[in-house]
C-alpha cells in the first residue's frame, strides 16, 4: 500500500464552471409571443390534464401522453424561438431584474387568499397560465480562446418547469420536468474567445404536484469543458461485492470520442482510500471510433475495505484519467462507498449485515424564506439536524432531489428513499423516475436504499402485519430498484 496523498486534479484539462451569478430575469412573455403566430410555438406544449398522477383514462385517446407527444414540435428541428427578440444576442436586457441563482420567483410574489392553497396562496399561481407563471432568464459570459475545438456542455441541475434553452441565438432543446436535471452539448454553438449569451424560458403554468413547487432556475447551472476524447457526462458507474474483509470493485467507464478520426488512448482508473491515499491503479488501452463511444469495464480488489455505514460513512474515490501518449485528455472523479445492504421479510433492512431501523422524515425540497431555491448549506443543515435528532433516513418527497443533497447524505451517513415525480412509461416520466435526462447515467449515491415510484410505497396498507409489510417492501424493491440501477447505467431518450 502506498501512503501518500495525490493532487490528481491539479493539471486536469476538464473544467466545470459555475454559472450561478449575474443573471437577468423578467416575468412574462414578450408581446410578440402572443401576437405573432410564427413565434407562438415557443409557448405550445400540450400536456395531459393531470400531470401529478396519471389516470387510466389518460393512457389512451386524444388526450393521452402518447398522442400528445406526436403533436409537440421538436425544438431543434424547428429552430424554435430563434426569431424571438429576447433570444437575440443583441437584445437589451438592462431593464430586467438582476438576480443570482438559485432563484424561485414565486417567493417574491404577493400572497392571495384566492390562489391555490397547496402551492402557498401565491398570486395567480393556480395551475394555469397567468402573468406570474412565465419567466425569462439571460446571462452573458466570456470563454477563453483555449476552449476552441474542445467539447463543452451545459448542465441544469433543476428548473421548474418546462424550460427552453438557447445559446448565442441557437435553440439547444427543452426539458419539461421540474425536478430532473438536464444537459445540452454546446460545442458547436459556444464562442471561445468572445461573448456568449445564454437564454432560458421557464413555463411554470402547470402543477406537477399537490404541494408548493415554486418556479424558476432553482438549482445550479454549470458549463463543462473537456477534450473531445473524454469521460462521458455522468460516465462512470461503480459497484462492489464484499467478501469478508475485502471487496471486489467493478468500474464501468464510458469514453466518448467526439473527434473526426479514430482515437487510441489509455484509461487509468486509480482508487484512493477515504484518506486520499493511492490504493491501486488499473490501466487499459482503448480504441474508439470517430464520433462514437465505448464502455470499458475494469475490476480491482480492495483489501481490508472500510465499509460505508451510518456512523462511519467512509467514501473511496475513483479517479479516471484518459491519456494519449504523454498528453492528458481528461480527469474525472467519482466518490463511492463500499457496503452491502439487503432487504428481508424477517429482519427488514440489513446494512453491512447489521439490522437497521429506518428512522427519518418525508421532506419536501422547499424551505422557509427561500422556497425551492435552497443554498447548498441549507440542505446540509437540514441533514445535520436530522442526524442530531437521532434520525438516519431521508425520503425525498416527492421528486428527485438536487445532487448536492445526495452528496451530503453520502458524507453524513444518511439513508435515502429517493422518489421520482411522475408515474408513467412515457419518456418524460422515465426521466423523472431516473432523476436525470441524459444518454448515460451513473451517479454514485451510496446512501440510496430504495427508489420510490412516486407514492407507490404508500400503498403498503396499515392493516398488514409487520412481516407482511416487510415482504411487500422487499418485493417492490427487488422489482423496482433493480430496474432503477439498470436505468442509471445506460439510457437513451429522444428529445422532447
Amino acid at each position: 500500500m502506498v501512503f501518500f496523498a495525490l493532487n490528481v486534479l491539479a493539471d486536469s484539462p476538464r473544467e466545470r464552471l459555475l454559472l450561478d451569478s449575474n443573471w437577468r430575469f423578467q416575468l412574462g412573455d414578450p408581446a410578440e409571443i402572443v401576437s405573432d403566430p410564427a413565434k407562438t410555438n415557443v409557448a405550445y406544449y400540450p400536456e395531459i390534464p393531470s400531470i401529478s398522477k396519471i389516470t387510466t383514462a389518460e393512457m389512451s385517446g386524444s388526450t393521452s401522453e402518447t398522442n400528445l407527444a406526436k403533436l409537440r414540435p421538436d425544438p431543434v428541428a424547428t429552430h424554435m424561438g430563434e426569431n424571438v427578440s429576447t433570444v437575440q444576442t443583441n437584445f437589451d436586457d438592462s431593464a430586467w431584474q438582476s438576480i443570482n441563482l438559485p432563484h424561485d420567483w414565486v417567493v417574491a410574489l404577493p400572497f392571495d387568499s384566492t390562489a391555490d392553497t397547496s402551492h402557498g396562496y401565491k398570486s395567480m399561481i393556480t395551475g394555469a397560465k397567468s402573468a406570474t407563471t412565465i419567466g425569462w432568464y439571460r446571462r452573458t459570459f466570456t470563454l477563453p480562446s483555449t476552449y476552441a475545438s474542445k467539447t463543452m456542455w451545459l448542465e441544469f441541475d433543476g428548473v421548474y418547469r418546462n424550460c427552453l434553452v438557447w445559446l448565442n441565438g441557437h435553440v439547444l432543446g427543452r426539458n419539461v420536468s421540474g425536478y430532473s436535471g438536464c444537459s445540452f452539448d454546446v460545442s458547436q454553438y459556444a464562442n471561445p474567445g468572445g461573448t456568449n449569451t445564454l437564454v432560458v424560458r421557464v413555463d411554470a403554468s402547470r402543477f406537477e404536484g399537490w404541494f408548493y413547487e415554486g418556479a424558476g432556475i432553482y438549482r445550479h447551472v454549470w458549463l463543462v469543458k473537456t477534450d473531445p476524447v473524454h469521460i462521458a457526462h455522468w460516465g462512470t458507474y461503480v459497484t462492489n461485492l464484499v467478501n469478508g474483509a475485502n471487496a471486489t470493485v467493478t468500474m464501468q467507464t464510458q469514453i466518448n470520442n467526439d473527434g473526426a478520426s479514430s482515437a487510441n488512448c489509455n484509461l487509468a482508473s486509480m482508487i484512493l482510500d477515504p484518506g486520499g491515499n493511492l490504493l491501486t491503479n488499473a490501466v487499459q488501452a482503448v480504441t474508439i471510433g470517430a464520433n462514437t463511444n465505448k464502455i470499458v469495464t475494469q475490476t480491482i480488489t480492495v483489501t481490508n475495505a472500510r465499509l460505508w455505514s451510518l456512523n462511519s460513512p467512509a467514501l473511496y474515490k475513483l479517479v479516471s484519467t484518459i491519456t494519449q501518449g504523454t498528453a492528458t485528455n481528461d480527469i474525472y472523479q467519482t466518490s463511492f462507498g463500499i457496503r452491502t445492504f439487503t432487504w428481508t421479510a424477517t429482519n427488514g433492512l440489513l446494512l453491512n449485515g447489521q439490522r437497521v431501523e429506518l428512522q427519518g422524515m418525508c421532506n419536501h425540497q422547499d424551505h422557509a424564506g427561500v422556497g425551492i431555491a435552497l443554498p447548498d448549506r441549507v440542505n446540509y443543515f437540514r441533514l445535520e439536524s436530522l442526524k442530531q435528532m437521532g434520525g438516519n433516513t431521508w425520503r425525498t418527497s416527492h421528486n428527485p432531489p438536487t445532487p448536492e443533497l445526495l452528496d451530503a447524505c453520502d458524507q453524513l451517513g444518511v439513508l435515502v428513499l429517493d422518489e421520482n415525480r411522475r408515474v408513467g412509461v412515457d419518456p418524460q416520466a422515465l426521466c423523472d423516475r431516473m432523476g436525470a435526462k441524459c444518454e448515460f447515467i451513473a451517479l454514485q449515491f451510496d446512501g440510496i436504499i430504495l427508489a420510490l415510484q412516486n407514492n407507490q410505497i404508500d400503498a403498503i396498507a396499515t392493516s398488514m402485519s409487520i412481516t407482511e409489510k416487510r415482504k411487500k417492501i422487499v418485493d417492490f424493491t427487488e422489482k423496482y430498484y433493480t430496474n432503477y440501477r439498470r436505468y442509471r447505467v445506460s439510457v437513451k431518450i429522444g428529445a422532447t
